[in-house]
C-alpha cells in the first residue's frame, strides 16, 4: 500500500543522504505505523542525532521507547522535548506523558513494598 511505497521512497532518500533529518522523521512514523518500533527508534534516533532540536522525533522516540518499556531513555527524550520553548503544545503534551510515568513508577514502588 501507500505505506509500504513510503518506506520505500524515504530509504531511498536516506541513501543518497543518511543525515536527512526530515526523512528520518517521516521513515520512522511510516515504520512505527506498520508496527516495526524498533525500526523506528533508529529511524528517530538518527534524526535526532542530526537535529538536536527535531522535538517532534525526539517526543516520538521518547514514545516509542515507553512502549517498549525503556522508560529511563524515554524519559531523556520526553524531558528534552518538555524543556523546549520551539512548539508550547508538544512541550505540554511530553510533560503529561512525564507526569503518568511519574505516577506509575510511585504508584509500582509502593505496590512493590505492600507485597
Amino acid at each position: 500500500g501507500k505505506v509500504d511505497q513510503a518506506v520505500q521512497h524515504f530509504a531511498y532518500a536516506l541513501k543518497m543522504k543518511p543525515d536527512y533529518v526530515e526523512a528520518n522523521y517521516n521513515l520512522g512514523n511510516a515504520l512505527r505505523s506498520q508496527g516495526r518500533v524498533e525500526e523506528a527508534i533508529a529511524c528517530y534516533g538518527r534524526a535526532v542525532q542530526a537535529a538536536q532540536d527535531c522535538f517532534l522525533a525526539r517526543y516520538k522516540l521518547g514514545m516509542c521507547l515507553v512502549q517498549q518499556g525503556k522508560l529511563e531513555a524515554a524519559t531523556r527524550h520526553l524531558q528534552a522535548t518538555a524543556d523546549s520553548k520551539l512548539d508550547p503544545a508538544l512541550a505540554a503534551d511530553a510533560q503529561r506523558v512525564l507526569d503518568v510515568l511519574e505516577s506509575r513508577k510511585k504508584t509500582g514502588a509502593g505496590n512493590a513494598a505492600k507485597e
